[in-house]
């Protein structure tokens, strides 16, 4: 093929999904081409091996050197119990193409039909098939035995067909043909629809950005003292288990609890105290620890 007349002044980010290709860096799988007869068309599957590959080009073998009308159908898995069934195939393509004569192949070429992509290690039905007896194919032994491989696929004995697909179907026989595709990769089209039976060994080396939803399932061993009820208006520079009381109160330090309820609560002060217990502030101090 020739180069484009002048370079893109700026390269292209990423590369294209299915860069063009020519014939040379198409992978080929061709099977023997001696016809031992002759009918409308083949059917047949393969199953591909680790790589996901795409076919473009097809070979086939006719006697004519004219023209010769040609259908190339497929599905996903084996035409086996769809050899009547066309509903279960899809059209790929309906064309024309010359023949090149007995035991050569005619190629369909890429562009000729919608690439048919197939996904590693999977198995797909191929119904090629004119509109009379113009197809050339081989007598075969065993339907479904291996007939031939490569390092991306296999090909197996299927079956000769009449036209139209509810006609005879001959059994077995071997598509006479060449098969010209691509590795490609497919991702996949679900995500996996079920998790792992077991969560990861190793935590991970960074915490979660939101916190978990549950509590933790033990409380804590001691619980916090309840705030008071005011904040207190003076730095403490260590506890003290002393307090100041006012006097005014009819209710002396012993009755602590009670202060509270005659209101003179926010008059007792927790007070800093020295090591000899006395008040800092030179006022009265509860004997008691209270």
């Amino acid at each position: 093929p020739n180069p484009t007349g002048e370079p893109t002044s700026l390269p292209t980010l990423a590369p294209t999904a299915n860069p063009t290709t020519v014939d040379g860096m198409l992978n080929k799988f061709q099977t023997s081409f001696d016809s031992s007869t002759t009918s409308a068309g083949n059917m047949f599957d393969i199953t591909t091996k680790d790589n996901d590959i795409e076919i473009r080009e097809i070979g086939i073998n006719t006697y004519k050197r004219s023209d010769v009308n040609i259908q190339i159908w497929t599905k996903e898995g084996s035409y086996q119990s769809y050899d009547k069934d066309l509903a279960a195939w899809t059209k790929v393509a309906d064309l024309t193409v010359k023949g090149q004569g007995l035991d050569e192949p005619t190629m369909i070429q890429a562009g000729s039909f919608e690439p048919i992509a197939i996904r590693r290690n999977s198995r797909q039905a191929f119904y090629i098939t004119s509109d009379g007896p113009n197809i050339r194919y081989s007598n075969g032994s065993s339907e479904g035995k291996e007939f031939g491989s490569n390092s991306d696929l296999v090909l197996y004995e299927g079956v000769g067909k009449r036209v139209p697909i509810t006609a005879a179907t001959m059994s077995p026989r071997v598509w006479n043909g060449v098969l010209k595709y691509e590795i490609i990769f497919m991702p996949t089209q679900v995500p996996t629809p079920v998790p792992t039976p077991a969560p990861t060994t190793t935590p991970t080396t960074t915490p979660s950005l939101r916190p978990t939803n549950r509590p933790t399932n033990s409380p804590t061993s001691r619980p916090t003292n309840p705030p008071t009820d005011h904040p207190s208006n003076r730095e403490f520079k260590q506890p003290s288990a002393y307090f100041n009381y006012d006097p005014s109160s009819k209710y002396g330090p012993d009755n602590w609890g009670e202060v509270k309820s005659d209101r003179f609560w926010n008059r007792y002060e927790r007070l800093i105290t020295s090591l000899d217990n006395k008040c800092e502030s030179g006022n009265r101090q509860s004997p008691r620890n209270l």
